[in-house]
């Protein structure tokens, strides 16, 4: 029996006996700097281990095909993916999303690195998609999502641009590889409200991504 102290419950455990992020802290501030420069950035944050064991909670989830074309005219956006938005706020997923936001933190706090508000995840997605010439054409994500917006890549490469406008024309490619994390400002990040146009570009082979974002309406 612990005195002085709860137990610590099997999640707990679980976390630190799996550390789910494989990332150095001046990697990340590095990538945070060139965030607040071109608007995007990748950056290595998971082991094979880690991308394989979170990927296969991810597949188990309840996914539903995204509309192909959202908006209209000059504003309409293509997109080929399928979206489970039921993200458990237990287990893996949910763990690596607090890892993530823990580090983030812990970074932006440094004086190296641009102005934030803490970051907490409270919005959290997966997203599958098929091999294909686009994953989604260039978009900007809504207004309530704040600070910076994180896509882990749990499997498969899909090529991540920022855009200059509702178009290809100018864009900026991000390279990035399965087990980085693609951070891409967000409204209060850096001072700023810029909210970049982006895009999923080729897909091949199949793309596997927990999105995580902050919803400030919550």
């Amino acid at each position: 029996m612990q005195s002085g102290h709860d137990a610590p419950s099997e999640a707990q455990n679980e976390a630190q006996r799996r550390p789910w992020l494989s990332l150095s802290d001046d990697a990340l501030a590095d990538s945070l700097r060139r965030v607040e420069r071109v608007g995007a950035a990748a950056v290595p944050a998971l082991s094979l281990a880690s991308q394989r064991t979170l990927a296969r909670v991810a597949d188990q989830l309840s996914f539903r095909t995204a509309r192909p074309v959202v908006g209209s005219g000059e504003r309409a956006v293509t997109q080929s993916f399928e979206i489970a938005d039921d993200v458990p706020e237990t287990g893996p997923l949910a763990e690596v999303a607090d890892a993530l936001a823990q580090r983030l933190n812990a970074v932006l706090a440094r004086d190296d690195t641009p102005a934030c508000a803490a970051i907490a995840f409270n919005d959290r997605v997966v997203q599958r998609y098929p091999p294909g010439d686009i994953g989604i054409s260039p978009h900007k994500d809504h207004v309530r999502y704040v600070h910076l917006v994180v896509n882990l890549v749990l499997r498969g490469v899909g090529r991540f641009y920022v855009c200059p406008e509702r178009s290809f024309a100018g864009a900026l490619e991000i390279p990035g590889s399965a087990g980085d994390a693609l951070i891409m400002r967000a409204p209060g990040f850096a001072g700023s409200d810029n909210r970049p146009f982006h895009a999923i570009g080729a897909v091949a082979p199949e793309r596997l991504v927990l999105g995580l974002r902050q919803d400030a309406r919550t």
